[in-house]
């Protein structure tokens, strides 16, 4: 690649690869390895993006990082966490910028950024920085640039699911400090946070063991915020503003928070804060009855006006009952105890309302009075213990995937519910008369005691038994569970007899015709069982990628709604309550017929053919109707429409690179909606075979030409460079062959009414560059900017009945004697 001038030709060469790029991630989008872009809270203009795939490409390794300068963003497809591929390396020299800020801020994935100086590095130990969930899943590290010759390893992981990275480097700014305890002056690591003014909390920092630290920002006006609850502190707005974090900014700031103004490439020293310790409040969870501590109760804190006093509104006890909340400003406060299965209780031991205590109002508790850097302690609950039922399955626990136990009322009401492998507990319950139904995945449903829920759970609650449960008590039941019903037998080839693995065979309801009860797949041997059935009447459908579907025992159906199939000769298929399988339900299956042939986009004599990737051919039959598409997924050009119904069919293929075009030879233009049944008919027999079914597809985007001397003799290697109309936008370049032949993708498609330009770069002293159609440009390319691209003449954009073609005769070659006029120059 030639070195760049500026920003400008450096992002116009990087769109050259674009495309290539493109059609990479759309393969890994076909293999399911990527996801959709998503969408960016804050991009940079087009020309600064640049797309690449690190699957085998540069930047799978820090040997081959990829170059990235400040101002420009990288999207990258990333595959799943510990998969090869799932990370990217980028290298990154500051050259002008002091401060730089590389962010995944416009990303979707959970990714982390891990930075390494000057090498790349043996392990990681060497590192110098790293983050991970700066601001979400999202990560940043800032860079300070100590001289312009610096260079960075910068590793980008992705830490979840498949998908698009998005790297951003920014020139960024500096905000310094050190955070410290107001009585001792001893440093205190915690949490910072930038607050950009009006957009609230920005990304998160921390300080070092001696409290100092520095925050790589944008250059703007911000807030420092530092927040070190977890360790007793008060958090605050610097220089010195009270400020806990569920608290709205503006409330703090209007308590005299000072803002920070830092500018690019800058950076603000000083921004000290010094923290003071918080008030704590501590104390005990019992049961009431027992004095037994209280293990993982629940304790909220409410404000004096009742609100939640966030982070603080679920601090669980330790093993001995206690718990300590810490970190408060001065004030009055409320709090809640609760725990299963007790009633919940304010302080000072007010139980709350309703049947099973659990409607509590904050405000008529006690307050507690709160100072800061004081303890509040004894603030003690008794909490009293309410009914429940425990419910155990006789099952095997490793049968059963879990126990999900419900608990009605007399009138039918659902009360309560609990879960848990093989056992389950719910409550708490007022003292009274209850039902219980216990669920387990793949077993009938059932009341207690022993009676099942068919055809529903509600139409059969009055068999059920009653439990009777007093305060405080617990009830002990159990259930039996029977599994559900099974469909079974085996999918065959109906000539050969040989088993076909991977079929899909579904039950349908015979009600409906359409709901789906459950399906299973055929293993290596053709068996298959489809479980967890309910008792009912069922049409079993077997379905092929390579065989023609059928309804039992063989009702030809190729859709999976088989409402829409002839069900005439189709036997129905009885599960029945409790142990009433079906067996045998065996297919033998034809194997379905098959359009073939070869889809390339066309080009003129030289020039190609070129291959046809991700274009598609759509198989329909007489009325219309979608029957089969199949993507055209190698170099070669070959597809293969398969599972096919005896009967007439009609096809057309759909390239996003090409013109649509109807089977034989009929073009469609842009509009891929064209009909095919206005082509040729392709007839097919039961398990016949069409070949030979061609497509020969006119290019859209695609622009062709040659390169010769004015002998005729063609140039090879000379790039041909693709712009819009306006000469402004490069939207491709292409190399001539050995013969002179050369083809430009455009980047950015073609379309009617359009028109476009080209030039040649030689990069060789040998011949004179030009501008289509023949202007020289002697003193070098119209891509160099030496030569104005708009002087040239314009090229249509291709048609379903024509090319576009450029064609170029350079002058040349010179000749390089040596001093031949006899001097030095």
């Amino acid at each position: 690649m030639r070195g760049f001038s500026d920003d400008a030709v450096f992002a116009r060469k990087w769109q050259q690869v674009r495309r290539l790029v493109e059609h990479v991630e759309r393969a890994q989008s076909a293999a399911s390895q990527n996801v959709p872009v998503p969408s960016f809270p804050r991009r940079l203009e087009a020309e600064r993006r640049i797309r690449i795939s690190n699957s085998g490409e540069p930047g799978h390794a820090c040997s081959s990082a990829l170059s990235l300068r400040a101002g420009y963003e990288l999207d990258a497809p990333l595959a799943k966490v510990g998969l090869p591929g799932s990370e990217l390396w980028l290298r990154i020299r500051p050259e002008s910028a002091k401060v730089l800020r590389l962010t995944t801020a416009a990303s979707a994935l959970d990714t982390e950024l891990t930075l390494f100086k000057e090498r790349c590095p043996q392990t990681d130990a060497e590192a110098v920085a790293r983050n991970d969930d700066a601001f979400g899943l999202a990560a940043a590290v800032g860079i300070k640039a100590e001289a312009p010759n610096d260079v960075w390893f910068a590793r980008l992981r992705n830490h979840g699911q498949a998908g698009t990275a998005a790297a951003t480097l920014q020139v960024a700014a500096e905000i310094r400090g050190r955070i410290t305890d107001q009585r001792t002056g001893a440093g205190v690591s915690t949490t910072i946070l930038p607050i950009a003014q009006g957009d609230g909390w920005g990304s998160t920092f921390w300080s070092e063991e001696d409290g100092r630290y520095a925050l790589t920002v944008d250059p703007g006006v911000y807030y420092v915020f530092a927040d070190a609850n977890s360790r007793g502190y008060v958090g605050e707005l610097y220089p010195d503003t009270p400020c806990l974090i569920f608290l709205r900014i503006q409330d703090c700031v209007d308590r005299g928070a000072q803002r920070v103004t830092v500018a690019a490439n800058g950076s603000v020293d000083g921004i000290d804060i010094a923290l003071n310790i918080g008030g704590r409040i501590a104390g005990t969870v019992r049961d009431r009855a027992t004095s037994v501590p209280l293990p993982g109760a629940s304790l909220r804190l409410f404000n004096e006006d009742g609100s939640n006093a966030s982070p603080w509104d679920n601090v669980l006890t330790d093993a001995a009952g206690r718990y300590v909340i810490q970190g408060l400003l001065s004030g009055n406060y409320y709090l809640q105890a609760s725990a299963n299965p007790y009633g919940s209780q304010l302080w000072r031991h007010q139980d709350c309302a309703g049947p099973v205590l659990q409607s509590c109002a904050p405000l008529t508790g006690t307050a507690i009075a709160v100072v800061r850097d004081q303890l509040s302690a004894g603030i003690d609950f008794d909490l009293p213990r309410l009914a429940t039922i425990h419910a155990t399955a006789t099952n095997p626990v490793e049968d059963l995937p879990y126990l999900r136990l419900e608990i009605f009322d007399s009138s039918g009401n659902s009360v309560s519910s609990g879960y848990g492998g093989g056992e389950a507990f719910s409550g708490p319950l007022a003292p009274g008369t209850y039902f219980a139904t216990g669920y387990a995945y793949g077993y009938f449903s059932q009341w207690w005691n022993d009676i099942a829920c068919l055809p529903n759970c509600p139409s059969t609650m009055a068999q059920a038994t009653a439990i009777t449960v007093g305060s405080g008590g617990q009830a002990e039941i159990r259930f039996s569970f029977r599994p559900l019903l099974t469909v079974s037998g085996r999918v065959t080839d109906a000539v050969s007899h040989a088993p076909l693995s991977g079929a899909n065979v579904a039950l349908v309801d015979v009600a409906s015709s359409t709901h789906s009860i459950g399906n299973g797949y055929t293993d290596e041997d053709g068996r298959y069982t489809v479980t967890g059935v309910p008792p009912g009447r069922y049409y079993v459908w077997a379905g092929s990628a390579t065989h023609l579907d059928a309804v039992y025992p063989g009702s030809l159906c190729q859709s999976y709604e088989i409402s829409r199939c002839d069900l005439s000769a189709a036997l129905i298929v009885t599960t029945t309550y409790p142990d009433g399988n079906a067996a045998n339900i065996d297919f033998a299956l034809t194997k379905g017929g098959s359009i073939s042939g070869h889809a390339a986009l066309r080009a003129p004599a030289g020039a190609g053919p070129l291959p046809a990737p991700y274009a598609t051919v759509v198989v329909v039959d007489a009325q219309g109707r979608t029957v089969s598409t199949a993507t055209v997924a190698d170099t070669d050009g070959h597809y293969e429409a398969i599972d096919l119904l005896p009967g007439t069919y009609y096809a057309k293929v759909v390239s996003s690179e090409g013109f649509a075009q109807i089977y034989s030879g009929i073009e469609c233009g842009t509009d891929d909606s064209c009909d095919a049944i206005s082509g040729t008919p392709i007839p097919l027999g039961l398990s016949g075979q069409a070949i030979g079914i061609n497509f020969n597809i006119v290019p859209t985007d695609y622009f062709f030409g040659r390169v010769i001397d004015a002998t005729g003799r063609p140039i090879p290697g000379v790039a041909i460079d693709l712009w819009d109309g306006t000469g402004f936008d490069h939207l491709g370049v292409g190399f001539s062959s050995v013969d002179g032949y050369y083809y430009v993708q455009s980047s950015r498609g073609a379309f009617p009414n359009q028109t476009f330009r080209a030039s040649t770069d030689v990069g060789s002293a040998d011949y004179d560059d030009q501008v289509y159609d023949g202007i020289a440009c002697p003193i070098g390319s119209a891509y160099l900017g030496l030569c104005s691209i708009v002087q040239g003449t314009s090229i249509a954009a291709p048609m379903p009945t024509r090319f576009a073609i450029a064609n170029f005769v350079l002058q040349g070659p010179r000749s390089h004697t040596v001093f031949r006029d006899g001097f030095d120059n």
